[in-house]
C-alpha cells in the first residue's frame, strides 16, 4: 500500500498514536512508504530485534504474521485472517475511517491498529509520572513571585560578615551531629549543628545552648530591621507574631563540603507557633536552597497571579552574606532542602563550608509548659496540616520515634484557647511576684 509520504505518516500515527514522530518517518523511509511494511519495522525496532545496520528492503512480516496466527488458534469465534488480501483489506478500512474522520466533524473514536486487527487483547494503560522540573531563580522579582520568600544580597557590613564567618567557622568545629529515630531506625544528621540563644534567653535556654556572640548580635538587630521595616508592605496573618518580629534563638548549620546536606522538611513549629518568620543568613561557600510547595492553601507570594506548582522544584542560589527571609505560610505548605553538589566553588576565607544562621522568634506561648505530653511522657510535636480540608489547622502529635514507635497521642491545637490559657498563666505569674 503506497501514496503520498505525508498522507502516509498520518495513517502511521493513528495505528501507533504514541509513538514518536521520528520513528515513525524512519520506519516509513526504510519501507519505501508501504503502510504494512513501516508498521513491522517500527514494531520490530520498538522490540530492539533488528539491527539498525541491516537493510530492510526485503523485510519480511514475521512479527503481525506470528501473532496473528497466534490469536486466530486462541479465539475459535475470530474470522480468519489470509497474512495477504485480509490484513490489506483491514488496513483499507482503517484508510478509509482516517478519511471519513478528516471529512466529518463528528466525535467518532479513531480506530488503532488493535481495534482494526480484532486483537481481543485489554488496552494496556500505563501511567505516566509526574515530570518534575527544577527552575532557578536569580531575581528577588522572580523569587517573590513564586515562592513566599525573599533574598537580600549583601546584607551585613563586608567586614561585619567576614568577622561573623570566621567566628561561626571556629566554633563549629564542635559542632555535632543530630540523631533520632525514623521508623524505628536511628539516623544520623548529614551535617552538623548548634543551637544559640541571645542575651534575653539566658534564663530560659537549655543546657546545650549557646548565646549570640557579639557579632551575631548585630547581625541579628540588623536583620530584624529589615524583616519589620518588609512586613509594613506584607500581608499580616491573624495568627502570626502581632506586633515586631524579635528573633531570640537561632539555628546555625555546618555544611563541611558539596556533599553534607540536608533533606526536604519545613521548620519545626513546637515553640515557635503557627506562621513564623524565619530569617536564614549564609555565610561563606554558595549552595543551591531549593523549595518545593507541598500543601493547597494560599502562598502569600508577592504576586497573586503567579501560579506555583506542586511539581516544580525552585532552585536559589545563596551567596555569601546573603539572607533569605522565609515568609508565613512558608512552613506550613512549602518544604526545602540543602542538596548535595557533585563541584561548588572554593570561598576565600570558608574554603568549600559554609554557615547557616537561621534566625527565629521564640514564642512564650509556645513554650515547654504550654506543650501537651504524650504518652511516653514526652513533649509532643506541634505540626500544620498540609493538604485536605483541615489546611489552615494545627495538632499536637508523639515526638518520640524511638524503637518502639510513636505513641496515638493525638491533639488539634486551639490558638484562641492557647492565648487565653497563656494570658492567665502571665496572670497567676505577676501575682506570685
Amino acid at each position: 500500500m503506497s501514496g503520498t509520504f505525508e498522507e502516509s505518516l498520518q495513517k502511521l500515527k493513528q495505528l501507533f498514536p504514541d509513538a514518536k514522530e521520528q520513528s515513525l518517518i524512519v520506519a516509513l523511509k526504510l519501507s519505501n512508504v508501504q503502510i504494512e511494511k513501516a508498521s513491522n519495522i517500527y514494531l520490530e525496532q520498538k522490540e530492539g530485534r533488528i539491527n539498525k545496520n541491516k537493510s530492510f528492503l526485503h523485510l519480511k512480516q514475521p512479527k503481525l504474521d506470528s501473532f496473528i496466527k497466534k490469536k486466530q488458534a486462541e479465539n475459535e469465534n475470530s474470522e480468519k485472517i489470509d497474512s495477504g488480501s485480509s490484513k490489506k483489506r483491514k488496513f483499507d478500512e482503517l484508510n478509509e475511517a482516517a478519511v471519513n474522520k478528516q471529512n466529518n466533524s463528528s466525535n467518532k473514536k479513531l480506530l488503532n491498529l488493535q481495534e482494526v486487527l480484532k486483537w481481543p487483547l485489554k488496552s494496556l494503560t500505563v501511567k505516566k509520572r509526574t515530570q518534575t522540573q527544577t527552575l532557578y531563580l536569580y531575581r528577588q522579582e522572580d523569587i517573590s513571585a513564586r515562592t513566599p520568600c525573599m533574598l537580600i544580597h549583601n546584607v551585613l557590613p563586608k567586614e561585619l560578615a567576614n568577622s561573623l564567618l570566621r567566628i561561626m567557622l571556629k566554633e563549629s568545629e564542635t559542632f555535632t551531629r543530630n540523631q533520632g529515630f525514623l521508623f524505628g531506625n536511628l539516623v544520623t544528621s548529614p551535617h552538623t549543628s548548634q543551637y544559640y540563644v541571645s542575651n534575653e534567653m539566658k534564663t530560659r535556654s537549655s543546657n546545650n545552648a549557646r548565646y549570640f556572640p557579639p557579632e551575631m548580635e548585630q547581625a541579628k538587630t540588623i536583620i530584624m530591621n529589615i524583616v519589620n521595616e518588609q512586613r509594613k508592605e506584607r500581608k499580616i496573618y491573624e495568627y502570626e507574631v502581632q506586633g515586631d518580629w524579635s528573633p531570640n534563638i537561632a539555628a546555625v548549620n555546618c555544611y563541611a563540603n558539596s556533599k553534607e546536606a540536608v533533606n526536604w522538611h519545613s521548620d519545626r513549629l513546637t515553640h515557635l507557633g503557627p506562621l513564623p518568620i524565619i530569617g536564614s543568613l549564609s555565610l561563606g561557600v554558595t549552595r543551591q536552597f531549593r523549595l518545593r510547595r507541598f500543601g493547597n492553601g494560599e502562598s502569600n507570594s508577592t504576586n497573586a497571579t503567579q501560579k506555583t506548582s506542586p511539581s516544580t522544584i525552585y532552585s536559589i542560589p545563596l551567596e555569601h552574606n546573603s539572607l533569605i527571609i522565609m515568609w508565613p505560610p512558608c512552613q506550613e505548605l512549602w518544604k526545602h532542602e540543602v542538596c548535595p553538589q557533585n563541584s561548588i566553588d572554593k570561598h576565600p576565607i570558608a574554603g568549600f563550608k559554609r554557615i547557616n544562621i537561621t534566625f527565629r522568634q521564640f514564642r512564650d506561648e509556645y513554650g515547654s509548659e504550654m506543650t501537651p505530653i504524650c504518652h511516653h511522657g514526652e513533649l509532643c510535636m506541634l505540626k500544620p496540616v498540609f493538604n485536605g480540608r483541615n489546611v489552615g489547622r494545627y495538632f499536637y502529635s508523639c515526638n518520640s520515634g524511638g524503637p518502639e514507635g510513636k505513641c496515638d497521642f493525638f491533639e488539634w491545637l486551639n490558638i484562641d484557647k492557647r492565648k487565653e490559657e497563656f494570658e492567665k498563666l502571665r496572670m497567676l505569674e505577676t501575682k506570685d511576684k
